[in-house]
Parts: C-alpha cells; sequence; structure tokens
C-alpha cells in the first residue's frame, strides 16, 4: 500500500512518518483566601507529523506535476494522511513542504522531500 494525501499517491518509495505525542490545553485558576489551584482539562488540541520520503517518477515533467499537486495542498485546508501500513490520520493540515533539486537516477527522477503536518483533535 502507498502512502496517500487525500486518497492521491504521490508517495511511492518508503516514507517515514514521525509522530508527536498530543498536546493537551487545560485551565488553572487560584483564588486568594484558598488553599489549591482549580485546574479544567481543556481536552486534546493538536500534533506534529512529519513524512520525510523520496518521490521517484519516470520524467522531470511528471515529478513536477506531483509537486505542483503538493503544494496546491498547501492551503490551509484539513486533509487526510494514509500510511503505507493502512492508518489514517484524519484533519491534518500540511504546515510546510520542502523538496530538495531534483536528481536523475537511472531512468527515474528523484526528488527528496520532507512534509510538516499539524493534525487537530
Amino acid at each position: 500500500m502507498k502512502t496517500n494525501l487525500d486518497d492521491s499517491a504521490y508517495f511511492d518509495s518508503p516514507v517515514e512518518i514521525k509522530i508527536a505525542s498530543w498536546q493537551r490545553d487545560f485551565i488553572e485558576n487560584a483564588s486568594c483566601g484558598f488553599d489549591g489551584v482549580v485546574s479544567i482539562d481543556g481536552g486534546l488540541r493538536k500534533r506534529t507529523i512529519a513524512q520525510t520520503g523520496v518521490m521517484i517518477e519516470a520524467s522531470k515533467t511528471k515529478m513536477c506535476e506531483n509537486i505542483a499537486a503538493v503544494t496546491a495542498m498547501f492551503d490551509g485546508q484539513n486533509r487526510m494522511l494514509t500510511d503505507c501500513d493502512g492508518q489514517v490520520f484524519e484533519n491534518v493540515r500540511i504546515d510546510s513542504f520542502e523538496t530538495e533539486p531534483l536528481s536523475l537516477s537511472g531512468s527515474a527522477v528523484r526528488c527528496e522531500y520532507k512534509i510538516i503536518y499539524t493534525q487537530f483533535g
């Protein structure tokens, strides 16, 4: 299975996904004359997901099309990321998309990339 972003398979080669822990929100209040603190749990808020890998295509034109398609998703909208093991990450927003220069590898074009997502709880 390939890693998909909104059901589109842009990432054919092995992909590494690093998942940070969820961040929680809370409110704490203390009052003069009373011992202790009131703490209200605000629940899960967000976590960061980093995806790195190499895109491989048969031509430079196809590679540029894939890069443009991923860049077009860098629009602030929530997406769905599915990794190669079938694990689904819903409500992810692309925060950054970085690519290295294109390189030739045999008859293919390669491009290393890194995508940072924020997943909302």
